[in-house]
């Protein structure tokens, strides 16, 4: 896979599923298949996901505040420590996701599949819309 900025300059070719670190903010991803990519400690603030294959994706201590992530399957991800304020996750399936010791304050999970989803030590549980809490 091969991301473009919007004028069509070539930014990262995908060949190893090894992103991490990658500074993709603000970006329109929207349908990207990025399954089992290494995205650990990326920055993808603000970048638009929706409808993304992200399964079993590593976005461990990512920063994707102020994402939008509509109806992306994140299910079997990592989510650890990711920064996820503000995120929206509406009609998203993050099944079996890892969303240990995450920062979640105002993400919105509306309408989102979480069965077996760990919010474990979550930051901002209570801010977050969508989730029981």
């Amino acid at each position: 896979m091969i991301i473009k900025d919007i004028d069509g300059k070539t930014i990262y070719k995908l060949e190893e599923k090894n992103l991490i670190g990658a500074n993709l903010s603000g970006l329109n991803l929207d349908y990207a298949d990025l399954s089992d990519v290494d995205l650990r400690k990326a920055k993808l603030r603000g970048t638009s996901l929706s409808r993304s294959n992200l399964k079993c994706s590593n976005f461990m201590e990512a920063d994707l505040s102020g994402a939008i992530l509509y109806g992306a399957d994140l299910s079997d991800a990592d989510l650890c420590g990711a920064d996820l304020r503000g995120v929206i996750l509406c009609m998203a399936n993050v099944s079996n996701t890892s969303f240990l010791n995450a920062d979640i304050n105002g993400a919105d999970f509306t309408g989102s599949k979480i069965d077996g989803a760990d919010f474990e030590g979550c930051e901002g549980f209570k801010n977050a819309t969508g989730i029981s809490n």
